[in-house]
């Protein structure tokens, strides 16, 4: 919370299945784990994998995965569940403005996620009362009032859930997080350039250890102080 607002921090950390099982390894503790479904294909379609670099240009051929959405999606639910015993999940399904390309139903898909959204394993954010709807859908290229009112409805559920118990920090801290970001070189930092930039916002070098774990455990930045005590990864993409 932050002049009286709430924040909600978002990570992309990309839905390829190469990705799944490292997750744990870079985001911690997350409130709710958002999965994407295109919603213009069947689950059973077996999606065209792409990979793109930081400027947003391809680094691979594209090529179809051997695995169904369904089953990725059943695989990232696994690797979720491997870090935390009853996550909270919640489901976008994108592209609703080319829905009507699809064979399968959003009810048929709805009752096909609802035999992997086990309630014994999994706490699921519903879109709407009762519990036979699971998916937020909306379309993202031109998203209209019914997308924006399901990505508030999104929003409310996800702030609904989170702590009640507010942690008080330093307000220099956010302002060390903004230097750490802007003077980073593709990503990366050494100590001793954080150490100098914590000077500029009044943080000591005895207390700057204090704010960096702060930014590891919300994950804003990773710091492996046994394996590389001399950087900071400002972006988490550059491990990747």
């Amino acid at each position: 919370q932050l002049h009286g607002m709430k924040w909600i921090q978002f990570i992309d950390s990309g839905g390829q299945l190469q990705y799944h099982d490292i997750l744990p390894l870079f985001i911690q503790d997350p409130i709710v784990t958002i999965f994407a479904l295109n919603l213009s294909e069947e689950l059973s379609h077996h999606p065209t994998i792409e990979y793109y670099g930081a400027d947003g240009k391809p680094v691979s051929r594209p090529y179809q995965s051997s695995l169904s959405h369904k089953q990725i999606l059943q695989h990232g639910l696994g690797a979720v569940h491997s870090r935390d015993a009853h996550p909270m999940i919640a489901i976008v399904g994108t592209h609703r403005d080319v829905e009507e390309r699809c064979t399968e139903s959003r009810k048929e898909k709805e009752q096909q996620l609802q035999t992997l959204l086990d309630p014994n394993h999994f706490h699921v954010l519903y879109n709407g009362e009762g519990m036979n709807k699971v998916i937020f859908a909306v379309n993202c290229q031109s998203p209209g009032a019914e997308d924006r009112h399901i990505a508030s409805l999104l929003k409310a559920n996800i702030l609904s859930k989170c702590s009640k118990k507010l942690t008080k920090l330093p307000l220099a801290w956010f302002g060390l997080e903004s230097q750490l970001r802007m003077s980073s070189h593709d990503g990366m930092l050494s100590l001793s350039e954080c150490i100098q930039l914590a000077e500029r916002v009044y943080i000591k070098e005895s207390a700057l250890f204090a704010a960096l774990h702060h930014l590891v455990h919300h994950n804003l930045f990773l710091y492996y102080p046994e394996v590389l005590p001399q950087t900071v990864f400002c972006d988490p993409q550059v491990v990747l």
